[in-house]
């Protein structure tokens, strides 16, 4: 068989059962230390690696009953599956987990005369599926790092997952669901914690004595460290980690008042902070203003920390936040100058963004990416202007503004627009600027949970006299849509001329529908013309399920008649697309393939899981 040419077409299901159960060391040994992304050269002394052609024969035998030669959708071509990058493998069992979580079945042991209890994940036994598979399944340390699937299984096979993991890269997840497993492991974890290099903690935690003792604990070999309280008071730690991480590069906390923090954290390059119980907590019906204010930092209290961090900080990205802006406070001239600043992101109200921009000194060329909330007098008038006089002595320097996302006050779930740095200029007015547009093409992005019709499109409305549509190339909709046709057709209607790429991700029952509606009526009342999109080439259409879209009782055609016709129409104007992918649980029938080949989609790829 030819390797190059070795081509799989699968469609995930279940394998056999009986398939042999797998024994690992239980002590990984000091050779297991290092990790490495090519397993071959790290774990060569623990497993006999086979030839390709070996593999692909050990995988048709496991797999054979799936790689029948029928027409698929999705198609993915490799040599073998045991060059598979660590990474793509990984990133394909969470996926599996995600929709089948880890359960004890029973299967055969390594000799094959005794059933045995052991993990089932999904379609995937996760110690022995073929050679290739095993050795990643096993080696990996990537595939054991979610102590969540353990935790299912209990003490001793959290144990495991953590012996396999070789306490490299270690997540705990939410901690209210599984407290006996976690405080009868105490002892256990903490006394292994010396030789952790990336820690995740995440849930509602604080009534737990574990993760209360971990992040107290120094981490002499912590380089990457994620932690969540999931609390939606945010919490105080004001000894996190003792301050002893040496070797700590990358530091996210999500409501933790990471500025009230003494200490040493001189090495960190890459610092994120989530801010979002306090912006909820201010956005809810009858919050005041304090509330927000003592749960945020002060602008002292930030610019003491970042002080101790610039000369290492190259990436800070701090969302909801930012020192609350206080009119009335005393004004301080006191900057803090982040010179290894490679790029910034921040999410904010205008006046607490510009509040820290003022007294926050980067380099020109550090990417920026601002999502602002806009006043509601000024708008986004405060930013553009203080960019403007900030970029105004640039002196030639290209200025590398990535995007501005611009808000309508409320975090997740009204409009945003993302527009990019030659947007921003024509805000400013500065024929002068030279900015630097690094990412590709304008981007239109909306987020449209829980927008109601008329606001939404009021609001909407009003941004785009500020955004000009003509040069969006890239268009994404996500979140629940309660917006008629007939508004979405007005709005978008000669807006998008230049338009290439739609995505539609995780939509509502209706969401995927108004949209086809609104561009192509094939109703017989059909009062408006299609919209054209001349030069659309990709559309993209993630966990939407088609199943929903075909009710009788509606006044719109089926969503898959409403498909098929915009695809058809396309086709009729010698302009089919590129490409079309789903990405869906439930996955497209063939009916479906069959039609989509006939309309000359020159690349219909779905992935289901």
């Amino acid at each position: 068989m030819d390797a190059s040419n070795f081509a799989y077409k699968v469609r995930f299901g279940k394998m056999n059962e009986k398939i042999p159960w797998v024994e690992v060391p239980e002590d990984p040994g000091p050779r297991w230390e290092t990790p490495s992304k090519d397993w071959r050269n790290a774990h060569t002394s623990y497993f006999d690696l086979s030839s390709i052609e070996e593999v692909e024969e050990d995988f048709r035998e496991v797999y054979g009953s799936l790689l029948d030669e029928a027409d698929e959708p999705v198609i993915y071509k490799c040599s073998t599956i045991a060059v598979l990058p660590a990474e793509l493998l990984v990133k394909i069992f969470s996926c599996l987990l995600t929709e089948d979580p880890p359960r004890i079945r029973e299967t055969w042991d390594a000799s094959g005369s005794h059933i045995v209890a052991a993990p089932y994940f999904g379609w995937l036994n996760i110690t022995y599926v073929c050679h290739s598979w095993r050795r990643v399944a096993i080696c990996s340390a990537a595939l054991w790092t979610d102590l969540g699937h353990g935790l299912l299984l209990g003490p001793s096979w959290t144990k495991e997952f953590l012996l396999r993991a070789r306490w490299a890269s270690i997540s705990i997840p939410s901690f209210e669901h599984y407290p006996k497993v976690i405080e009868m492991l105490s002892d256990w974890i903490l006394a292994h914690l010396a030789h952790i290099r990336d820690l995740t903690l995440s849930g509602n935690w604080t009534h737990l004595r574990l993760p209360g003792h971990v992040i107290q604990k120094s981490f002499p070999e912590l380089i990457s460290a994620d932690i969540d309280t999931g609390d939606e008071h945010s919490i105080s730690t004001p000894d996190l980690f003792y301050s002893c991480v040496p070797k700590l590069r990358r530091l996210r906390l999500c409501n933790i008042k990471a500025w009230q923090l003494p200490g040493d954290f001189q090495g960190l390059e890459e610092l994120e902070v989530h801010h979002y119980c306090a912006w909820c907590h201010a956005k809810r019906p009858g919050s005041i203003i304090p509330t927000m204010k003592n749960m945020l930092p002060s602008l002292v209290e930030m610019l003491d920390v970042l002080d101790e961090l610039a000369p290492t900080l190259e990436h800070l990205r701090l969302h909801f936040s930012l020192p609350y802006c206080d009119p009335e406070a005393a004004p301080t001239t006191r900057k803090a100058s982040l010179a290894c600043l490679k790029s910034m992101a921040l999410s904010a109200e205008v006046a607490n963004l510009v509040q820290f921009l003022r007294h926050v000194d980067f380099p020109l060329s550090a990417r920026l990416n601002l999502t602002c909330m806009p006043d509601e007098l000024d708008g986004l008038r405060p930013i553009c202007s203080l960019l403007a006089d900030r970029f105004s002595h640039a002196e030639g320097e290209s200025i590398n503004i990535t995007r501005v996302e611009l808000g309508t006050g409320r975090y997740g779930d009204k409009v945003l627009i993302c527009a990019y740095a030659d947007h921003l200029a024509e805000h400013m007015h500065g024929d002068s600027l030279r900015l630097s547009r690094r990412a590709a093409e304008p981007i239109l992005k909306l987020s449209l949970a829980y927008a109601s019709g008329n606001d939404y499109i009021d609001m909407f409305m009003t941004f785009l006299r500020t955004v000009p549509l003509q040069d969006v190339y890239h268009l994404t909709i996500y979140g629940s849509w309660h917006v008629d046709a007939e508004e979405w057709h007005t709005v978008i209607r000669d807006s998008f001329i230049r338009l290439q790429n739609v995505r539609l991700l995780v939509l509502g029952q209706d969401a995927a529908q108004y949209f086809f509606h609104a561009i192509h009526d094939t109703t017989p009342s059909a009062t408006r013309d299609a919209v054209a999109f001349p030069r659309l080439d990709t559309l993209i259409l993630r966990n939407v399920d088609m199943s929903l879209f075909a009710h009788s009782a509606t006044d719109r055609a089926p969503f898959e008649d409403q498909m098929f016709s915009v695809l058809q129409d396309r086709k009729d104007r010698r302009c089919p697309l590129r490409a079309l992918v789903f990405i869906s649980c439930q996955g497209i029938g063939e009916a479906w393939i069959v039609r989509l080949r006939e309309l000359a989609v020159a690349r219909a790829v779905m992935f289901g899981f």
